[in-house]
């Protein structure tokens, strides 16, 4: 199963580095799941300015973070409801979830 998160979170990654079509230095994603629907907020840091620009994610990628959801669940027996995830452009990335009763 171990596998099949890191998937998801390739395919995340990809999917979403390939829809900004400038330089970059982090992209920033926080959601929120609640009733079996997910809100993005989805920026990134341009490389040669502290400007932070929105971008819409792709239909994908809303689908893969609700797979990562159940996957998480699956094997944790909870589920998150909020995260914040953010993808350097040198290629490390950090995740946080936060599930229910850590609020």
């Amino acid at each position: 199963m171990q596998e099949e998160v890191d998937l998801i979170f390739n395919r995340i990654a990809n999917h979403i580095v390939s829809v900004i079509d400038t330089e970059w230095s982090v992209i920033i994603i926080n959601g929120e799941a609640a009733d079996g629907s997910l809100e993005l907020d989805c920026r990134y840091r341009c490389a040669e300015s502290p400007e932070e620009v929105a971008f819409f994610a792709p239909e994908e990628v809303l689908l893969d973070f609700l797979r990562l959801r159940y996957l998480i669940h699956a094997q944790i027996g909870k589920n998150w409801e909020t995260f914040d995830i953010s993808i350097y452009s040198e290629g490390d990335f950090e995740i946080n979830f936060t599930y229910a009763n850590d609020i």
